[in-house]
């Protein structure tokens, strides 16, 4: 997703990190790990997960230049899990892992569905994490089936082979049986672990897997993952030296001093800076709440920007992406990128407003991935401190924007 395709408030998940565009030598050890199971007629074994002996002598064999087959490894994307058993979730897992700690010669390594989705289509691994994906969701769905009892604590279990058909069969995308085992193998290692326990392998269900029930596929399933996971990590908190409408008169004033904002053009009018005044007062509900977020993309969607060239052969529609074009069109760097990103803030401010009017899975899982990057807990009560916590970054956004193109005029 472009910058220029996001001023509406639609979903913006392109920051997700368990979808990020891989190295060739990250993709090699994805590859090195995937072919046991997925060539394993040419191994002569069971479709199975190889050692770390065999994965990093296959990635030293493709990849000369490499010295130390665990630094890749490392270098694998990974988001935050808040569980103290297992920091971390990526793309790879192995037996016993222990974070930063490389694997023994003689341990298991396996594929996570995020490992699974980014190897692509050419070797099933999409195929496969959108099969592991549906057998997650019909876990959740089977546990949002039971009955509650006003006595009991139910507990969900169910043959987990109740779910796996798909995944034991093979099909044209995906000519190779997966396993109720190397299924059980993944299940335990997700961001969300699905416990698989007995010879008979009974999967354990709970309110826990709710949030994957209207998942279709792998790519919207890390979404959701990647929202959870910006749960956990914590911005420091921040405060503005300038209330929020004195940062955008402020800001107002230093465009017009660029050479290249033309014709005295006001980013904010007086009378969007007296209608403003509400954004000074703070929400103690979630009705003040809505009413100060509307009215700070009030203020926003009437800035005021000169005149930017067509991108692409179109004209550019909407005040963050006409800012946008003009930061590309008359910022040097680092001042552009610098100026961009803190705009991605007021994006996601945007995502936040719009979160209402939107309900499907994409619109929610963009919404608790914008609500971690403000700092907000995924089901937000408190709107007084969710108001805050909007007021003032996207017055901090707003002071870097200021910034950047003071540097820009000083250089």
């Amino acid at each position: 997703m472009t910058e220029l395709e996001v001023d509406t408030g639609v979903v913006d998940v392109s920051d997700n990190v368990l979808k990020m565009t891989l190295e060739p030598v990250q993709l090699a050890l994805l590859s090195a790990i995937w072919k046991p199971v997925y060539n394993a007629e040419n191994f002569n074994i069971e479709p199975a997960w190889p050692t770390w002996d065999f994965v990093s002598r296959k990635v030293y064999e493709t990849h000369p230049e490499v010295t130390d087959a665990f630094e890749v490894l490392q270098s694998l994307p990974k988001v935050a899990t808040g569980r103290s058993n297992m920091a971390s979730y990526g793309l790879v897992w192995w037996g016993g892992s222990v974070e930063g700690l490389p694997p023994q010669l003689n341990v298991h390594v396996g594929l996570t569905i995020a490992g699974l989705h980014a190897l692509g289509r050419e070797t099933s691994g999409r195929a496969t994490a959108d099969d592991l994906v549906n057998v997650v969701q019909q876990i959740a769905l089977a546990d949002a089936e039971l009955e509650p009892k006003p006595m009991e604590v139910i507990e969900g279990k169910h043959p987990l082979k109740n779910f796996t058909k798909h995944l034991r069969s093979t099909h044209m995308a995906k000519p190779f049986e997966f396993s109720d085992r190397l299924t059980t193998s993944v299940l335990r290692q997700e961001f969300t672990p699905i416990q698989v326990e007995g010879d008979d392998l009974i999967a354990k269900s709970g309110a826990w897997l709710r949030s994957y029930i209207e998942v279709a596929d792998s790519a919207q399933y890390l979404d959701v993952v990647n929202g959870k996971a910006l749960a956990f990590h914590k911005p420091e908190e921040l405060v503005s030296p300038l209330t929020l409408v004195q940062t955008l008169d402020y800001l107002t004033h230093v465009l017009l001093t660029h050479p290249k904002w033309t014709n005295g053009t006001r980013l904010v009018t007086a009378p969007d800076l007296e209608s403003a005044s509400l954004l000074g007062l703070p929400a103690v509900s979630r009705s003040d709440y809505d009413t100060r977020m509307t009215a700070l993309f009030t203020v926003v969607d009437q800035f005021k920007i000169p005149k930017v060239e067509l991108v692409d052969g179109k004209e550019v529609v909407g005040t963050l992406n006409r800012l946008t074009a003009w930061f590309n069109q008359s910022l040097d760097e680092p001042a552009r990128s610098e100026a961009i990103a803190a705009l991605k803030v007021i994006r996601d401010a945007r995502v936040l407003r719009n979160e209402r009017q939107h309900s499907g899975l994409d619109s929610r899982a963009a919404a608790i991935a914008a609500r971690g990057r403000f700092g907000l807990p995924p089901v937000t009560t408190d709107w007084a401190g969710a108001w805050n916590q909007v007021r003032v970054r996207v017055a901090t956004a707003l002071d870097d924007i200021r910034r950047s193109v003071q540097s820009s005029i000083e250089h």
